[in-house]
């Protein structure tokens, strides 16, 4: 029999005892600020919320373990997370190891909705304190006076937090929908890394250094209607921002600068690629201060207030950077399409396509600011250069644009697909200028109005196990078989549920201890893992 466990400390907090269902180890009810030694909760299990409606949910030092995450996932339905009085509605607090997923019902794209209909400052999810290696997924976030999802902890009196003692690592947000909000859509990390905040403790100042966020990744958000920048991200280290969506980014800034789409803020590198940034009063994309290396490419960036692509070096950036400013289609920029004002920094800009951009002011510099130009295309008007249908947004080259087969091959640089993720290049001798690389088949992805999805991936928990696994899809869809294996190779079992479902369950107590692979075949493809019976 599997154990059942109770938790009679949590039941004032609206706790109840572990489910069979959704692969539940806890449920909770009702509002409240739980903590681990209360859940008491292992690496690799799972906590569940009850569909329903919540004032606010926070969750204090949850531990789980690489490779075996706690997991806090919606069962039943929406978990609709309202108030009116409380900030964040959401709050992980000091969590290692967890995945916030609104996974838990395969008819929802969204199984949490966090609105905190903008009556109190501050954020609607939050992540801080000493959090590292959290990842929030399928989660929709709107209606609040300051940022929709902040991940970060701003340095104060207490020292164990400033950058040489503390560092965040691995943080995931993607899949989400963030919309509405009075300030940043995502705000992650902080946003004074080169010069750091003064902060008085005891009648005593001192510049004191946020943390930094190492292995970040933003990607495949839908972020509309925001009133500062739509993702803003700092402190961060070899990021990878990519397939964002971002529409309507800068509405009401509370700052000036502050209504960008995309910024890639102070002590950030890495990759910002495949995103689009439509229609925001500032600039599009703004890097600002460099932590290392930094490449931008396949990004669609229309319809900007003032510049399309700006960077700049802040004070304390590392000079001798590289800054790659690769294939992105930026039209409809009311200033500047390109702008460099890093003049410490090795810069290349090549195989874009700048449009709809004042004569003069397609690629410009400034602070003796250079850069090594290849394969750019430049005009005053989008209706000249064979794109598609540039009046409805699509900036895709049709067969007789001019940027077919215009650019330089550009494989050197890691860039072998296009924003569609179709191979670079499709035809011809030559890739394309823009984010876009002509494709006689057709179109592969509609980023402008829904993301791509992720590679399906299959993970079995808990592994260890000593009785149930649950084989659990990154995502629901169609599921023909579970085939288990022996440790030599031979099917031992074959689980049919041949529906649409994300989680499929398996009795291992008559296992003997081993290895277990098992693939799991469904209308997406098959997958395969491994897990451990104790």
């Amino acid at each position: 029999m599997k154990k059942r466990f109770f938790f009679p400390l949590l039941l004032a907090f609206g706790a109840v005892e572990a489910q069979t269902t959704c692969g539940c180890h806890a449920t909770i009810t009702k509002d409240g600020n739980y903590r681990a030694s209360q859940l008491k909760l292992q690496p690799g299990q799972t906590l569940c919320i009850q569909a329903g409606q919540y004032s606010y949910l926070r969750f204090n030092d949850l531990l789980g373990a690489p490779g075996a995450p706690i997991r806090i996932v919606n069962c039943g339905g929406l978990v609709n997370v309202l108030s009116s009085s409380h900030a964040p509605g959401i709050q992980l607090m000091s969590c290692r190891h967890v995945v916030l997923t609104g996974s838990g019902d395969a008819s929802l794209p969204y199984g949490f909705k966090l609105n905190n209909t903008g009556t109190t400052a501050g954020s609607v999810l939050n992540v801080t304190g000493r959090s590292s290696d959290v990842e929030i997924e399928r989660c929709e976030v709107s209606n609040n006076n300051f940022a929709g999802i902040m991940v970060k902890q701003d340095p104060g009196c207490d020292s164990s937090f400033y950058r040489e003692n503390f560092t965040m690592y691995n943080v995931n947000i993607h899949h989400n929908y963030v919309h509405d909000t009075g300030g940043e859509g995502l705000y992650i990390g902080n946003s004074f890394w080169n010069g750091g905040r003064t902060v008085t403790c005891g009648g005593v100042s001192r510049t004191a250094f946020p943390h930094e966020l190492h292995g970040l990744q933003i990607h495949h958000n839908v972020i509309e209607r925001t009133g500062c920048e739509g993702i803003q991200y700092g402190c961060s280290p070899g990021a990878s921002v990519h397939h964002n969506t971002v529409r309507g980014a800068g509405l009401s800034p509370f700052a000036s600068f502050q209504n960008n789409g995309i910024q890639i803020g102070e002590g950030s590198s890495g990759e910002c690629h495949n995103n689009l940034v439509d229609d925001a009063p500032g600039g599009g994309i703004i890097a600002v201060g460099h932590s290392g290396d930094l490449k931008v490419y396949n990004n669609v960036v229309a319809n900007i207030g003032n510049i399309g692509i700006f960077c700049d070096n802040r004070s304390n950036s590392l000079s001798g950077t590289v800054f790659a400013l690769l294939n992105n289609t930026v039209v409809n920029c009311a200033n500047e399409g390109i702008k460099l004002y890093n003049e410490n920094t090795v810069n290349t800009v090549g195989n874009n396509v700048i449009a709809g951009v004042p004569a003069n002011k397609f690629i410009l510099f400034a602070q003796g600011a250079t850069a090594t130009q290849f394969n750019n295309l430049r005009s005053t008007r989008t209706d000249t250069l064979g794109f598609a249908n540039p009046a409805a947004g699509d900036f895709r080259p049709t067969a007789a644009s001019a940027l077919v087969n215009a650019g330089a091959d550009v494989s050197g640089w890691g860039i072998t697909t296009d924003y569609d993720d179709a191979p670079r290049p499709a035809a011809g001798s030559a890739p394309d200028v823009g984010a876009f690389e002509f494709q006689p088949g057709g179109v592969l992805r509609q980023a402008a109005e829904s993301p791509a999805r992720a590679p399906l991936t299959v993970e079995a928990y808990p592994s260890p196990t000593r009785d149930r696994v649950t084989f659990r899809l990154s995502e629901p869809c169609r599921v023909q078989q579970v085939v288990v294996y022996r440790p030599d190779g031979q099917v031992m079992a074959r689980l049919t549920p041949n529906r649409t479902t994300q989680q499929v369950h398996f009795d291992a107590r008559t296992l003997k201890p081993g290895v277990y692979p098992y693939r799991a075949f469904t209308d997406r493809g098959s997958v395969a893992g491994r897990f451990v019976r104790q």
